[in-house]
């Protein structure tokens, strides 16, 4: 595999964890982040950006791999918030790597 690419629509930030370590994160702050962690701005529309995570290939597993990403708000009383992800690789040989999504 040459490229780990992730790519997202949000608001307001986000954590991403692949296999359970962190693989990246937007619009957040440094530092530990618990579920109470608010995104430092509130977005007007949705983000929509594409991110190299190619550093966290060695991530990767034989097997079922977990993305994993936490949705944070700008204020705890906000009661919408939208997400759209999708990870893609880049191989050369083919390689296929096995996703499952979580609670599945």
């Amino acid at each position: 595999m040459t490229a780990l690419i992730g790519e997202a629509i949000y608001d307001d930030g986000f954590v991403a964890y692949l296999n359970g370590v962190e693989l990246g994160r937007a619009s957040m702050p440094a530092g530990p982040i618990t579920a109470a962690t608010l995104a430092p701005g509130s977005e007007t529309g949705n983000n929509d950006v594409t991110l190299d995570w190619t550093a966290g290939k060695g991530l990767l597993v034989a097997g079922p791999n977990v993305l994993a990403v936490e949705v944070h708000q700008a204020a705890p009383a906000r009661a919408t918030w939208s997400s759209i992800w999708r990870c893609r690789s880049r191989r050369s040989p083919p390689h296929r790597a096995a996703w499952r999504r979580a609670g599945r």
